[in-house]
């Protein structure tokens, strides 16, 4: 094999997730050094579980259709993504734990949805979410239900912030009473 493409092979199998810089990925460089002091401190459920976020992220990143997607994975929105999938995984699991009567099981995972919701952005307030709505209705001058879809278009509410479910529950809200 010649030497150009041993360096193409090799360019091309680099991970993104393995960047040489230490500040391109600020939330995805926080979890990695927290899997680092997590393993100094001996505690290892705390390592699994950010293990676990970032073998995700680099999962997302590996089976993105094109470099910009994978790119998109690795930044702080796509981390949070991640993060947030991992959060509904548990609260689902808290769920049928509690169920089926499993008390330690479910507080296990409560606490892992702890130790998660350290790396999420602040949650807003439903009427943080209601001033948006209505900033937004009044911007696009929405009058019924059926605008909702101009009105969800124009909402901002960063990344990670809010649950799109709850932003369309106070949409729906606001566009009723309006």
């Amino acid at each position: 094999m010649d030497r150009v493409s041993y360096l193409v092979r090799l360019a091309l199998s680099f991970s993104l997730t393995n960047l040489p810089w230490p500040g391109a990925h600020p939330l995805l460089t926080r979890l990695r050094d927290d899997i680092k002091q997590a393993m100094r401190a001996k505690d290892k459920a705390r390592t699994a579980l950010i293990r676990a976020v970032v073998a995700d992220v680099t999962y997302a990143e590996k089976n993105a259709t094109n470099e910009q997607a994978a790119a998109q994975a690795l930044e702080d929105a796509g981390v949070i993504v991640a993060l947030q999938r991992a959060v509904k995984k548990r609260r689902e699991a808290v769920d049928a734990y509690v169920t089926a009567g499993r008390e330690d099981l479910a507080e296990k995972e409560r606490a892992e949805v702890e130790v998660l919701n350290t790396y999420l952005p602040q949650q807003w307030s439903r009427e943080a979410i209601r001033e948006e709505v209505v900033r937004a209705v009044a911007e696009v001058g929405a009058t019924s239900v059926k605008d909702m879809g101009k009105v969800m278009r124009v909402v901002r509410v960063p990344a990670g912030s809010a649950p799109k479910q709850t932003i369309a529950e106070v949409t729906k809200e606001v566009l009723a009473s309006s």
